[in-house]
């Protein structure tokens, strides 16, 4: 048992937290807890909820400084986590862990990461973030950032410009099918949402509309409506998104996900920037 207090000029308040709970809250609660109750002295502090962390990718914890400012579609043709091999799940646990105590150092104790895995992801993987999640204390909620387009066909007229090699091997490059991810993301909801006394949750990704197929991008938003769970996705973060929603499907990509009965409460419309009048009158609608 641990007793806080926390001293200004005008009052004294006490905090008794209990096998990591609050109990209560109040003057005079150090004179009734049990004499072996551990004392920490706040004087000059506040006491504030812990803070909430609404959108990381904890793969980049390592990643930091690495890489040069470029465009947005660029930079993440290089955004490969240093040893990021199949089978690392040690590193993946150091990874997640570091980024964990960092944030708490600083008083933030909720997270929502959308972790990618590269080149794909493995049920032992997840476990390594959601193990370290647990381990931390704090609370969680993760989805899969994993992607099932290939590279050509995210980026407005690339198709038709790249040399054929080029594509070949960007055709060539590992990618995760619709129904591998379905199989992943029941593991991780089986396993893992609602664990550590209710601190760990799932929440569904798509990453971003352009970079899923629209079976799959389907089948994400009805999950996440089924199991009322969150969804991540990035939806014009850029200019190029922008170009790339009128030009392959005649609409914005908050129109494209609102057609196909994506948007919605539950979906996290991430770096939304790129957006018309429309976008801002229908995303508040949904």
């Amino acid at each position: 048992m641990k007793i806080a207090r926390l001293v200004s000029n005008s009052r004294c308040s006490d905090i008794l937290i209990k096998d990591g709970v609050i109990e209560a809250i109040g003057s005079g609660l150090a004179h009734s807890a049990p004499a072996n109750a551990e004392c920490l002295d706040a004087s000059g502090l506040i006491a504030i909820p812990g803070l909430i962390n609404a959108h990381i990718h904890s793969p980049g914890n390592l990643l930091r400084g690495a890489l040069d400012g470029l465009p947005l579609e660029i930079f993440m043709l290089y955004e490969v986590p240093p040893l990021a091999e199949e089978g690392n799940e040690d590193l993946t646990y150091l990874r997640t862990t570091l980024g964990a105590i960092e944030m708490l150092k600083i008083g933030i104790t909720s997270v929502i990461d959308d972790v990618y895995f590269v080149p794909r992801a493995t049920a032992p993987a997840i476990d390594a973030v959601m193990s370290a999640y647990r381990d931390s204390g704090m609370r969680a909620t993760v989805s899969l950032d994993q992607q099932t387009e290939v590279e050509y066909e995210k980026v407005p007229f690339l198709r038709d410009l790249l040399p054929l090699e080029v594509k070949s091997r960007m055709d060539n490059a590992p990618r995760q099918s619709p129904s591998e991810l379905m199989e992943l993301y029941d593991h991780l909801i089986e396993t893992w949402h609602g664990a550590a006394q209710g601190r760990l949750r799932a929440a569904m990704s798509c990453s971003a509309p352009q970079r899923v197929s629209l079976p799959y991008l389907k089948w994400l938003g009805d999950t996440s409506r089924t199991h009322n769970l969150p969804m991540i996705c990035h939806v014009l973060e850029s200019r190029t998104q922008r170009v790339l929603g009128d030009t392959k499907w005649g609409k914005s990509l908050v129109r494209y996900l609102s057609d196909h009965g994506v948007l919605s409460d539950r979906l996290q419309a991430i770096h939304a920037i790129w957006i018309d009048d429309q976008n801002i009158a229908l995303l508040p609608d949904r």
